[in-house]
């Protein structure tokens, strides 16, 4: 069990489109009860930048979307708190800068869509699990 702590999902220079992009997964994060994510955005030109937040149960399961974090421009900062006590709720795509609540597993990873060509661009994404 490597918890609580502060980990990084992301941190990236961006510059062209990326598509779905996955970052490394954080393991090892059994008994995890919340996560606090932040992400902050800089750069110029483009046009938007998604950072969806996932979780997983184990190695084996299905990642399901947590958090959906959208910047329609840099230079954005966003914060957001995921607690693994909530009733249950069917899993689906989440729509822009939303959360689901009730579902945090043992795993945690960042997939990264961009669009639009970017001068300087920066993404970063860091979790604090408890």
């Amino acid at each position: 069990m490597a918890i609580p702590g502060t980990y990084t999902l992301a941190a990236l220079t961006i510059t062209t489109a990326i598509t779905a992009q996955r970052q490394t997964a954080i393991t090892s994060l059994e008994g995890m009860s919340r996560a606090v994510i932040e992400a902050e955005f800089s750069g110029t030109g483009g046009t938007t930048a998604v950072a969806l937040i996932r979780s997983r149960i184990g190695t084996s399961g299905t990642w399901r979307e947590i958090a959906s974090i959208d910047f329609a421009a840099a230079g954005s900062k966003s914060c957001t708190l995921v607690t693994g006590a909530a009733s249950v709720a069917a899993f689906a795509t989440l729509s822009a800068n939303s959360v689901l609540a009730g579902f945090l597993g043992s795993e945690l990873e960042a997939v990264i869509t961009t669009t639009g060509t970017w001068t300087n661009g920066v993404l970063a994404v860091r979790v604090h699990v408890a």
